[in-house]
């Protein structure tokens, strides 16, 4: 940085894409980076530019008169959560089917009409770190969701529909996807408890069937199949999951509506790990499903989490996670549960 008057890094990341492209330049080739290259404010005019953290990154691209490549994470980055109940990442937020079809990368309140020609295609992203399970999750996460990527590339913003386009979705390419051996992710339902009785809703149309249990178990394809309002008083342990031809199914889910009743004794913690401020030990006992506390380094062999409550507990059952929530990320592999009773 001395050496050339740099005051700051970002500096060091223009000159290094300008070496990039030197050398790609000599041997007749054009370098592509992500948009954090746009830094840079001298780019050659043929380097392509990933606009991945916003679509304002991309317009700014093509302002510039750079060739751009449209793939915000907010629409186009499919190892996002399509729900807050399935598995995935949500740094990007939660990336819908729908949403992922309302992408426009052709903004006409944000670029000139001149700059269109600069935006030569989109992009959908996969990362593979959250793909070793379930099975198939790399179908699930990318189908339907690479098939609304595909029409926002091909179909201009005027031509769209997404009622149209989730109709044919469902009657014709659902079938095809099944066909070529496509485990495609389907709507799950929706069951709610009211005077009595469940009733469910499927959230799609009738190529899907319902099926549930009654004792918290997932259901399967030989389980029950919903054909009406269930009547009942105890909701709590009730599963619904939909199918398509028995062998695609959604993730399972409980009666949406009612208030699940569980202990929340007061407690401390003990920790060999030192404690991360962001992610502090304090949320592993406020009882937030959604949040969680984070080491700052591994965890090794010895090290230890002491649960102290303030008062005896009757309980028929502790569980204890490890791995951020819905993601089964960052989680111990090893390790054993000790319950000492001091009362």
């Amino acid at each position: 940085m001395k050496e050339n008057g740099f005051q700051k890094s970002s500096q060091l990341l223009g000159h290094f894409v300008k070496r990039l492209e030197k050398i790609a330049n000599k041997y007749g080739k054009n370098i592509a980076g992500w948009d954090e290259i746009l830094e840079e404010k001298n780019l050659d005019p043929n380097t392509i530019v990933y606009a991945w953290r916003s679509i304002n990154k991309g317009f700014e691209s093509a302002r510039r008169a750079q060739p751009t490549v449209m793939m915000p994470g907010a629409y186009c980055y499919f190892d996002m959560k399509q729900s807050l109940a399935e598995r995935g990442h949500n740094w990007a937020g939660i990336v819908t089917l729908e949403k992922a079809y309302s992408f426009v990368p052709h903004n006409s309140d944000s670029l000139k009409i001149d700059d269109f020609k600069y935006v030569i295609g989109v992009q959908g992203a996969l990362w593979t770190e959250l793909l070793q399970k379930p099975e198939n999750f790399i179908d699930y996460q990318l189908f339907p969701r690479m098939l609304a990527i595909a029409e926002v590339g091909w179909t201009s913003a005027k031509n769209k529909n997404y009622n149209e386009f989730y109709k044919i979705l469902e009657e014709k390419h659902y079938s095809r996807m099944f066909e070529m051996g496509i485990a495609f992710r389907i709507p799950y339902p929706t069951a709610k408890f009211e005077n009595n009785k469940i009733s469910v809703s499927s959230n799609g149309n009738n190529s899907l069937i319902t099926r549930y249990t009654i004792d918290g178990t997932e259901p399967n394809s030989y389980s029950p199949i919903y054909n009406g309002e269930i009547y009942t008083d105890n909701p709590f342990k009730f599963k619904f999951r939909n199918f398509y031809k028995d062998q695609i199914k959604s993730i399972s889910v409980g009666v949406s509506n009612v208030e699940y009743v569980f202990q929340k004794p007061s407690t401390s913690i003990i920790s060999s790990i030192k404690d991360n401020e962001k992610f502090s030990f304090k949320n592993l006992t406020d009882y937030n499903f959604n949040s969680y506390s984070r080491s700052i380094g591994r965890v090794v062999g010895g090290d230890y989490l002491i649960y102290m409550f303030d008062n005896p507990v009757d309980s028929k059952k502790i569980t204890i996670d490890s791995g951020i929530p819905n993601i089964d990320f960052y989680y111990i592999t090893d390790g054993f549960v000790l319950f000492i009773s001091y009362f």
